[in-house]
């Protein structure tokens, strides 16, 4: 996860500077992956997206029918979700951290 992927993200840091949001996030991080070791949840987190973008790219065709364009159209359906469900939730565990360091910030 690349915390500068998170900048503007979060409304309780979105008014500050992009240098601070950045090192608040990383601050963030730090805490989820080490202080709350929460890096187990996190890579539960990249199989459970994946796992979505094969079911998408791979029961539908089943269902329609195997073409060239319904598989390259359902793919490319899968990885779009893959994408935006692995930044959802991988916000959400940075939410915690950033919850943490904010409060301890005094921001």
């Amino acid at each position: 996860m690349r915390s500068s992927d998170y900048i503007n993200y979060f409304a309780e840091i979105k008014t500050l500077d992009i240098s601070e949001q950045e090192v608040l996030l990383e601050k963030a991080r730090y805490e989820v992956f080490t202080n709350q070791k929460l890096s187990g949840k996190s890579a539960l987190y990249f199989i459970v997206s994946l796992l979505a973008a094969m079911l998408i790219a791979i029961i539908p065709p089943y269902i329609i029918g195997f073409s060239l364009i319904i598989n390259t159209i359902f793919l490319g359906f899968g990885i779009l979700v893959s994408q935006y469900l692995s930044k959802w939730l991988n916000g959400r565990l940075l939410y915690k951290g950033l919850k943490h360091v904010v409060s301890s910030n005094g921001i």
